[in-house]
């Protein structure tokens, strides 16, 4: 199960520059058992991909894959004018029917499309 947006990045009106798109995903997630290893109950996933051009994925948190430990997971990324990106959260492992979340989005763009299905 996954949600996504899809935005393009845009120049920013008023003088300001913003160089970067920032996305940021929070959930709260029930503690984890004692001395746990693999700790997050509920483990979503924040992934962003440029869908025009080069096709990049950027993970969180500076990783290159998908944050398994942690519930706030962070991505930013350096943008142009006119990039279309992917932003998307998955679910890659539930213990409940569902996982309510926050997302925030900052930087320059218009929204393209939503869905969703967490």
């Amino acid at each position: 199960r996954s949600d996504y947006i899809t935005v393009k990045t845009k120049s920013c009106g008023g003088g300001g520059k913003i160089d970067s798109l920032r996305t940021t995903l929070s959930w709260y997630d029930p503690a984890g058992s004692v001395n746990c290893v693999q700790c997050l109950i509920n483990d979503l996933d924040l992934i962003v991909e440029k869908i025009d051009g080069s096709r990049k994925t950027f993970y969180p948190n500076g990783l290159n894959s998908k944050d398994k430990k942690n519930n706030v997971e962070r991505v930013r990324i350096p943008s142009s004018t006119s990039e279309t990106l992917k932003i998307t959260v998955k679910a890659s492992n539930l213990a409940t029917q569902s996982q309510k979340y926050s997302l925030i989005i900052t930087g320059c763009f218009d929204k393209l499309e939503e869905k969703q299905g967490i």
